[in-house]
Formats: structure tokens, sequence, C-alpha cells
């Protein structure tokens, strides 16, 4: 989405916006970059959910992200799913958690990665309902999907974009986390209707600028993001990103962010720590 946005500002204000893919540390080279760079106006982060995970469980970052980095926008959000293996006895949240807790250690999670979302979501949900859930990281997404596949796991947290596994029934989707059912998939209830309003998240992305950045630039950049999220090019691209377009306000973007930070520091308070 990145990408799309940076076009829609190039249109809108002039000047060539050039995406500067810094890969790496789970985009933290990137950030680290940004927060560090002259607020000008001139360099923007692109960044995902995972940037509040590293606010609270990254020790070696030398930077702060709420003081280092403001928000200008969210760009997009979307839930995450909760599947299961279509090897498993369990067809929604109540049997699942049944399950667990009269077969403690025989469920394993993947997510892509220590440190990812569907890494914290499983752990969040494991530690909020006292079940015994051993996590097991992939390199990606899809090679977690092989092993749901496979039944070398039996549930995966991710985002929304592996509807055609659904819909063909490689796997089962027991649950999404968002407020509202995805629009995709309306035969899948939320956690909450299912009696587990603490799992209400969503997974995003937004933009930000560096510490000092003129009131008047993030207004600026915002106000073109609302206006191209209206778009049906930028509605459909957020959709196969697992998200709805958003084009926040700054104040909005901020609280998404400072809300996610507040999640993740209670996992943290409960003694949950990464690795390293």
């Amino acid at each position: 989405m990145g990408r799309l946005a940076a076009s829609n500002l190039q249109s809108a204000l002039g000047g060539a916006f050039v995406v500067d893919n810094r890969a790496g540390a789970a985009g933290m080279i990137g950030a680290h970059r940004v927060a560090h760079a002259k607020p000008d106006g001139y360099t923007i982060l692109e960044h995902t959910s995972v940037l509040a995970i590293h606010a609270v469980f990254n020790k070696k970052l030398n930077f702060n992200i709420q003081k280092d980095l403001v928000p200008i926008s969210l760009l997009g959000k979307g839930p995450c799913i909760l599947m299961a293996s279509t090897k498993t006895p369990f067809s929604n949240i109540a049997e699942l958690i049944d399950y667990a807790k009269n077969n403690p250690g025989k469920l394993n999670y993947a997510s892509s990665g220590v440190g990812s979302t569907g890494h914290l979501f499983g752990e969040r949900f494991a530690r909020s309902n006292n079940l015994d859930l051993t996590h097991i990281p992939y390199p990606d997404s899809g090679r977690s999907y092989l092993a749901l596949f496979a039944g070398e796991v039996q549930l995966v947290f991710d985002s929304v974009t592996a509807l055609e596994m659904i819909r063909t029934g490689k796997v089962n989707a027991l649950a999404v986390t968002s407020e509202d059912r995805w629009s995709e998939l309306l035969e899948v209830p939320t956690m909450r209707e299912q009696g587990f309003p603490d799992m209400t998240a969503e997974l995003w992305t937004q933009l930000l600028a560096p510490a000092g950045t003129s009131q008047e630039i993030i207004e600026a950049i915002a106000a073109t993001l609302a206006d191209a999220a209206k778009s049906p090019e930028y509605m459909t691209i957020a959709k196969r990103a697992g998200m709805l377009a958003i084009g926040s306000s700054p104040a909005e973007a901020r609280k998404v962010l400072d809300d996610d930070i507040a999640m993740w520091q209670t996992l943290a308070d409960n003694g949950f720590e990464l690795p390293g």
C-alpha cells in the first residue's frame, strides 16, 4: 500500500516520491533511518502493526517510537484471522479451548516468525485463556500455511489474505479479531461474538514522519491520503492486503499506534518476553 500512497502523494502534491525499501530487522532498519532523519517532510516511513510490538519488546532500539516518530495517516486496517487445520476436531473458539484444556501441550500454532503479529496474537490468546499452546515459527506465512495444510501445526493467526484457502476448504476459519465480520468472509464470526472481546484487535499499516515535522506538512499529506482512500483502485489494493482503505487523520493514526502499544505492554507486564 505504500507504493500506491506514494503515487497518490506525487500526483496531488507534485515532486517525486521515491519508495526506498529498507528491508531487514522486521522493518526496523527503515524505521531507524526515518526516526533520525531531518524533519523536513522529505522522509516518510510506512510501517505496520509490528511497529507497536517493537515499541514494547525490542530492547535494542536506539530511538523511541512514540517520541521520535509522528503518525500521519492510517492507510488501512483489517482483522487477524484464526485458522485451524482440517484435521482438528473443533469448529469454533469454545470447542478449541475445551480441546486445548483437555489435551495440554498437544496443540501447536504457526506464525511467520518470532515477534510477528501472528506470534503475539497467539501468545495473547493462549495466556488470556490459560492454554498450553506451542509456537512454531516459520520463515514466512506461505510456509506456515503449508504446515497447517499438512497437519504439522494445528493453528495459525494471520491476515485475511488467505481467502482462497478458506473458500476451498483447505483450512477452517474459526474467528476474526475485528469488531465486525470481514466483508469477504461474512460466515466467519468475530472473537467478540464468540465471547472473547479481549481478543478484538486489528492489523494496520500507516505513514509516519520524524518528530518535529511541521503540522502543516503532516496535515497536507493526511488530507491527500484521505481523498485517495476513496478511490476504487485504493480500496481494491487494500482489500487484497486484507484491509479496508482508511486514510485517517493524524490523531486517529496516533490513537491506533498508542492503543496497540498499550495492548502489547499488558502482555509484557504479564511476564512475556521475546528472545534476544
